[in-house]
């Protein structure tokens, strides 16, 4: 759309539709550039779909070195991952283990009982209500106010501020509030994922953990007082559905 309007304008008045236009991702769902860390982790994703059609035109893997290729193999990749390295490490493994041998036959039964109610009045696929509303929420118990991000905002130096989490997104305004003028993330606020994913059991100056809170049914502290999406990006309580 750029080179497009490029094309269509001179300097100035291209310079000047280019400063006006959202410092937003042009993304199918906003709340991937809500925060640096989740925006970092989706331009993760995004990185990796590159380097799979890279790979699958280098090499003679049988696949065909295309767009649904390469989506369908970061997929798959995606899910391993959620299943080997999230739910195993949430979950009982043994329990992961059965669900997925015997191929999840609840929650199909669950969809197909579903289905059988209200026919074609749904677009999509179901889930079980004690899953959208519960299970799936028990991550807002484990935020912290501050994380072990890098190695600017990380031990043994400052913390990684919840509040600055939001800043550097589109969203949050691309950090505006600390005199930045190039709409760029500045190169300290680059995440080193070994730091941020990996616990480490002890700390020289006797500190506390910057791991996750432990699952529980109340909100985490720092979700009560958020800056809020939108023109204003003012302060108001956690609402969001």
């Amino acid at each position: 759309m750029l080179a497009i309007a490029r094309a269509q304008m001179d300097d100035a008045s291209f310079a000047s539709f280019e400063a006006g236009l959202p410092k937003r991702a042009l993304i199918g769902d906003m709340r991937n550039d809500e925060n640096i860390i989740v925006a970092q982790f989706h331009l993760s994703v995004l990185r990796f779909h590159n380097k799979v059609v890279d790979y699958l035109t280098e090499n003679d893997t049988g696949w065909i070195a295309d767009f649904a290729a390469a989506k369908t193999l970061t997929t798959l990749h995606y899910q391993w991952l959620a299943v080997e390295g999230f739910l195993k490490t949430m979950c009982d493994p043994g329990v992961v283990d059965g669900i997925l041998a015997n191929r999840a036959r609840h929650f199909f039964e669950f969809r197909a009982a579903y289905a059988a109610r209200n026919g074609t009045r749904t677009l999509g696929n179901a889930i079980p209500i004690e899953f959208s509303v519960a299970a799936y929420r028990f991550g807002h118990s484990m935020v912290r106010r501050a994380y072990d991000y890098n190695n600017t905002f990380g031990r043994p130096h400052a913390e990684a501020p919840f509040d600055q989490i939001f800043a550097f997104t589109g969203g949050g305004g691309l950090g505006a509030g600390f005199g930045l003028t190039n709409n760029a993330i500045p190169q300290n606020w680059i995440i080193d994922w070994s730091r941020f994913v990996t616990a480490v059991s002890s700390f020289a100056d006797g500190g506390n953990q910057r791991v996750t809170r432990a699952v529980d049914t109340s909100l985490a502290p720092p979700l009560g007082d958020m800056v809020n999406e939108g023109a204003a990006h003012s302060k108001m309580p956690y609402t969001k559905s």
